[in-house]
């Protein structure tokens, strides 16, 4: 019988959320002054912040975790989408230098890093200006501002909505999604994790994924390295936002090539799957070598042979 079903539980369990609550409470402290701030800047032309992301899809691992929140305007507060970002950033600049951290431009949320009690606090803030005069609450729809591109329309909610229904519904999807996150995160793939949760919803609707939960991350890679570059995945938020666009066709053929080397590897020996999905040392005493075997000096270092 495989060990590989339990190596990946304790995979799951060393990057749950729960075990960094403490580091979650200065997250939601520190979004609520930006909120605060935000709101003193720009006033009644501001809907009411929202969470995104993974946390709020529940999709999100301790390791690297972040906040993303979404700011809805107003139609008529800004004449053009790239002052409404330049604007929020200019803002947001202001923020960041009295609390003492660093600011960036992304393609189309502003990223921050601010640095407290030695943690690294990592927030995204994604402006959008709402598609029809008053009626974000009614549609959800939004303009963002794409940095060297133009601008998308999109319904950020919807988004939210849709995985979040998949991965509260079916915590297969939720486990394979996280798995995903945390091979991206550590292999160092280019996918973002939008694009991850589409494709694992995609692979279980429309291929056979069942079995033990390396069955399932086996059968979801495999329909990936098959399909990724032939793949439509559309923006639940607008149907003509095509998010399998956004990579380009090396980047898919590289993905595709990268998980084929992986399974072939892991099939060959399976304690490879610790190459791909490490554990979470800090969270985590197990090794790679407790589930596979092997030398247990490893432990004592806090790494992993492989073999």
């Amino acid at each position: 019988m495989s060990k590989i079903p339990n190596y990946l539980n304790e995979v799951l369990d060393s990057y749950r959320r729960h075990h960094i609550e403490d580091k979650i409470d200065s997250y939601k402290e520190l979004r609520g002054e930006i909120e605060k701030a935000l709101k003193e800047e720009f006033g009644s032309a501001m809907y009411k912040v929202i969470n995104s992301g993974s946390y709020k899809k529940f999709t999100d691992i301790n390791d690297p975790f972040d906040l993303d929140i979404i700011i809805p305007f107003k139609k008529n507060r800004f004449f053009t989408l790239s002052s409404m970002y330049e604007e929020v950033r200019n803002s947001l600049s202001s923020f960041v230098n009295k609390n003492g951290g660093e600011i960036r431009s992304q393609r189309v949320s502003i990223g921050m890093t601010f640095y407290q009690n030695g943690q690294h606090i990592k927030i995204d803030v994604v402006p959008g200006r709402e598609f029809n005069q008053n009626r974000y609450w009614e549609e959800g729809s939004l303009n963002l501002y794409v940095r060297n591109v133009g601008s998308i329309k999109s319904n950020l909610e919807m988004q939210l909505k849709t995985i979040r229904s998949a991965a509260a519904n079916d915590q297969n999807i939720r486990n394979i999604i996280r798995l995903l996150k945390i091979w991206k995160s550590q292999r160092n793939i280019k996918l973002k994790s939008f694009m991850i949760e589409l494709l694992v919803i995609r692979a279980f609707n429309h291929s056979s994924i069942r079995g033990s939960l390396w069955k399932q991350l086996e059968g979801t890679l495999a329909y990936i390295r098959n399909n990724i570059e032939g793949i439509s995945l559309k923006d639940p938020g607008n149907s003509s936002n095509i998010v399998s666009d956004n990579i380009s066709a090396s980047d898919k053929l590289s993905i595709s090539r990268k998980i084929g080397d992986m399974l072939e590897e892991i099939e060959r020996s399976e304690r490879k799957i610790g190459y791909y999905f490490p554990i979470n040392s800090q969270f985590s005493s197990k090794t790679v070598d407790d589930f596979f075997g092997g030398s247990h000096g490893s432990r004592r270092m806090g790494t992993q042979s492989f073999g």
